[in-house]
């Protein structure tokens, strides 16, 4: 029991650290379920077109397999606070779909978050891999409240509502350089 608590514990330290107060774990927990639905949704997107003549029970088996991939290929996420709203948290990938350079200094790239991230997914498809699939075929649109609001209900309406992006740099959009100068390595002559 002890060895399982010791292996354990650097998987469930970024959950305690998360929860240090139970609206910021409740973000986070909801977060963890839009980063999955939204993983879903890419990785049925960016599979193989399926071919023409596909019956309805091997495009069933594609997405089946697609969903149950996507635990395994998460992009990398950080923590960040709601930028309008200061008392909500939530999670943004480490790379913007539009290129443009992340403001890091905003975000909390905690190592143990992948971790963290990759078992809420596996929570959260355990034994639900087909119906996620039915759902993607049926309506994909309304994935992400069908698995985080109704069922796994670890989402609100107003946690929904709320957009959580990566920062853009300003710095380094700007085309400015950042300067990271240490002085203390100088030695003066005399």
């Amino acid at each position: 029991m002890y060895l399982m608590q010791v292996l354990l514990l650097p998987l469930l330290l970024p959950a305690a650290q998360a929860s240090g107060d139970s609206s910021k774990s409740a973000d986070l927990n909801c977060s963890a379920c839009r980063a999955v639905s939204r993983a879903i949704l890419t990785a049925i997107e960016t599979a193989k077109s399926p071919p023409k003549a596909e019956d309805d029970k091997a495009k069933f088996a594609r997405l089946s397999d697609a969903v149950e991939r996507v635990c395994r290929h998460l992009p990398v996420y950080g923590r960040m606070q709601h930028q309008e709203k200061q008392d909500r948290w939530g999670l943004v990938t480490m790379t913007r779909d539009d290129g443009k350079p992340v403001d890091m200094e905003q975000i909390d790239a905690d190592p143990g978050l992948g971790n963290w991230l990759r078992m809420r997914c596996e929570e959260l498809l355990d034994d639900r891999e087909e119906a996620v699939a039915r759902q993607v075929v049926q309506r994909p649109r309304q994935l992400e409240a069908w698995l985080c609001a109704e069922v796994a209900a670890v989402c609100t309406a107003e946690q929904l509502a709320l957009d959580f992006v990566a920062p853009i740099d300003p710095v380094v959009a700007s085309g400015a350089q950042k300067l990271d100068l240490k002085f203390d390595s100088v030695k003066p002559e005399l």
